[in-house]
């Protein structure tokens, strides 16, 4: 079936399509409703979790209940206890030590130069990875220090950088009564490790703060490598020890945390949407016709 123009959302509730902030998933892979977690893959219910608070929103505006909007309200208690939207996108996605932190200001070279007031704000590429790669290299350092002496020195070289494109970012400027107001930033950042060959994967992800909006996100791959000064070579950082074991436990991990936001958020979401608007969004495809609320 060919992709929707429009996330299922807007095509059932035309009326939707008036608020331009308003962002609920699009995704083909996490349906309306989605049967279970078997059904989807851990990257694209990653993907999902950052549209959840647009989702909620549908949800109400669907004619949830008094008793289906307290359900509502403990996701959003729990999203919130996780650190928001970044916090559950970070569970979902992360092993390793990682965590939240409020960024400094962004300068205007930061932003591109738009005319239209919904995309003010966006942080450019190179912005998003200067981010990125301050936090990833410094916590990067926290883990060398804890396994490596201070007199050995360990060369953390860049082999990959990914600036995702997709989902599309939001501006961090939010339009107010009294005018444009610029948002503080959040990152939730995630450190993987392989030890067996000394490469590391850092991972980024960045909101505003207060409204969760989703604003980039950036990835970038290293080789950790120690220079022996007796004959000018280098090798692998990591690449003794017992690294099975450890991967072994923060993959179990991984799973837990992901399993929890699976349990307590996605599969509640899910649920909700079956009981107050799937059909309506099956009819709606079966149909081809827009507005069916």
């Amino acid at each position: 079936m060919p992709a929707p123009r429009l996330p299922p959302a807007l095509q059932v509730f035309p009326t939707l399509r008036r608020f331009p902030a308003l962002r609920p998933r699009r995704q083909a892979e996490v349906p309306i409703g989605c049967s279970g977690r078997d059904a989807v893959d851990a990257h694209a219910a990653q993907r999902s979790v950052l549209h959840l608070y647009h989702d909620l929103g549908v949800l109400v505006f669907a004619g949830a209940t008094p008793r289906q909007t307290r359900r509502i309200g403990d996701m959003v208690r729990q999203v919130v206890a996780w650190g928001g939207l970044g916090g559950a996108a970070a569970r979902m996605g992360g092993e390793g030590a990682g965590g939240r932190r409020r960024e400094g200001r962004l300068r205007r070279g930061d932003m591109f130069e738009t005319v239209d007031a919904r995309r003010a704000g966006v942080i450019k590429p190179e912005a998003l990875l200067r981010m990125a790669t301050a936090r990833f290299r410094e916590m990067l350092e926290t883990q060398i220090s804890e396994v490596r002496p201070a007199s050995e020195k360990v060369h953390m070289q860049e082999t990959q950088v990914i600036i995702p494109g997709s989902p599309p970012a939001n501006g961090t400027v939010l339009q107010t009564a009294s005018g444009p107001r610029h948002l503080p930033i959040d990152s939730f950042a995630t450190i993987r490790v392989d030890r067996t060959h000394g490469h590391a994967i850092g991972e980024a992800r960045f909101f505003t703060a207060g409204t969760g909006a989703y604003v980039g996100a950036a990835r970038v791959d290293y080789v950790m490598l120690h220079h022996d000064g007796a004959d000018q070579a280098t090798k692998p950082a990591w690449g003794h020890g017992k690294p099975g074991k450890r991967r072994a436990a923060d993959g179990e991990l991984a799973k837990r945390r992901r399993g929890e936001v699976l349990d307590k958020v996605l599969e509640p979401l899910w649920q909700l949407e079956r009981e107050i608007w799937a059909e309506r969004a099956e009819e709606a495809f079966k149909t081809g016709m827009d507005g069916v609320e």
